[in-house]
C-alpha cells in the first residue's frame, strides 16, 4: 500500500516541498528504533525504581534525519540526499518540514490505550 503524497510550499524560499501523507509501521519503528536504542534502563530491585541513563543530542539529530528521510519525497524536485536538501533549507523552513511531520505521526502517548 503507497501513501499519498502531498506537495507543501516552504514558507520562506517557498519551494515545493513533497511529503507522505503516512508511513508503515515498519517505516515507524526505523525511526523509533534509534531513540529507544539509547534509553537504558537501570532497574534498583532494592528501591523498586529504576532510573533512565541520559543519551546524546545526536540520538534526536539522527531521530530527525530518518523521520526526514522516511517522510519527505522530493525537495524542489530533487529526490536525492533529501536529509541535505532539508538541512539546508533556511531554518525557518526546517523547522517548518519537521512540524509537518510530527503532524502526520500519531501520538503514540495518546494512541495507546490501557484495556479495560
Amino acid at each position: 500500500m503507497e501513501s499519498p503524497i502531498k506537495k507543501i510550499k516552504a514558507p520562506v524560499s517557498k519551494i515545493d516541498i513533497e511529503i507522505k501523507d503516512w508511513i508503515t509501521g515498519a517505516e515507524s519503528e526505523y525511526i523509533d528504533e534509534v531513540l529507544l536504542g539509547a534509553v537504558k534502563i537501570k532497574p534498583d530491585l532494592v528501591n523498586k525504581t529504576a532510573s533512565v541513563s541520559d543519551f546524546d543530542t545526536n540520538t534526536m539529530k539522527e531521530s530527525a534525519h530518518r523521520e526526514i528521510e522516511t517522510f519527505v519525497v522530493a525537495v524542489n524536485g530533487k529526490k536525492e540526499n533529501i536529509v541535505d536538501e532539508v538541512c539546508g533549507l533556511p531554518e525557518q523552513d526546517y523547522e517548518f518540514v519537521l512540524s509537518e511531520i510530527k503532524a502526520r505521526r500519531p501520538d503514540k502517548k495518546k494512541a495507546i490505550q490501557p484495556i479495560a
